[in-house]
Parts: structure tokens; C-alpha cells; sequence
């Protein structure tokens, strides 16, 4: 079976917007630059866009697994299969990052991309 090109595309944007989303958030709270922001973060960011392939990939080859994962995070579905559509694609790639720290398992040990250590924008020199 396999996801579809569209299916993909929509992931793939929803990822990028968050995680932009995401740098800029860490880049304006730590006044830093685009640079300093990105060494600091990527590889927590890159690790969580991982983990969230993984489980889209692991939804669309078990859609019934979604019963079950939506039950592990507390809600109470009624026999819900929801498959996997470009624009439920595009929601998960944009949302699913958040939804990894509700899920008992990853809890604890998917890494947290908060930016401490984000170095400060250096100043520009002054220009003569």
C-alpha cells in the first residue's frame, strides 16, 4: 500500500512550518541568530521529526492503531479508523510534534527542543 505522493507532500510541509515555527519562537526568546539557533537545536529537532515519521508510518501500515493511540493520550474514541489522507497528513506533520509528549512511552524520552542553549546574537561592529 504505501502513502501516496500527496500524502507526503502535506507531511512534509506541516513538519517545516512547525519546526520553523518552532526556530523562530527560540530564535526571538533567546535573541539570537538564525545560525547560533539552528547548531543549538537540530539535532533535537531532527530526532522529534524522526520519532513522528516513524509513527506515521507505523498509523498508515495499522490504521486501527489510532484507536488505540488516541486512547493511550485520553480520549475515549468510539471505534474510530481514521485513514490516512493528504490533508490528515498535513495536520499530523504540523501537529504531531506537540502530541509526542502525551504519549506514555516517548514521554520522557523524546528530547525537548526549548533552545537553552542558544547562543546571543553577536552585535554587528559599528561601521565607520
Amino acid at each position: 500500500m504505501g502513502l501516496t505522493l500527496g500524502c507526503w507532500l502535506c507531511y512534509s510541509i506541516g513538519q517545516f512550518l512547525h519546526a520553523f515555527a518552532q526556530l523562530n519562537a527560540i530564535k526571538t526568546a533567546h535573541k539570537a541568530s538564525w545560525k547560533g539557533t539552528l547548531q543549538a537545536v537540530w539535532w533535537r529537532l531532527a530526532t522529534r521529526i524522526f520519532i513522528a515519521t516513524m509513527v506515521l508510518l507505523i498509523l498508515e501500515q495499522h490504521p486501527d492503531a489510532l484507536y488505540s493511540l488516541l486512547k493511550s493520550i485520553g480520549f475515549e474514541p468510539s471505534g474510530t479508523s481514521l485513514y490516512m489522507s493528504a490533508p490528515i497528513a498535513g495536520i499530523y506533520g504540523y501537529a504531531f510534534d506537540n502530541i509526542l509528549t502525551y504519549i506514555p512511552f516517548l514521554k520522557g524520552q523524546v528530547p525537548i527542543v526549548d533552545g537553552d542553549d542558544v547562543p546571543p546574537a553577536q552585535p554587528e561592529p559599528a561601521k565607520p
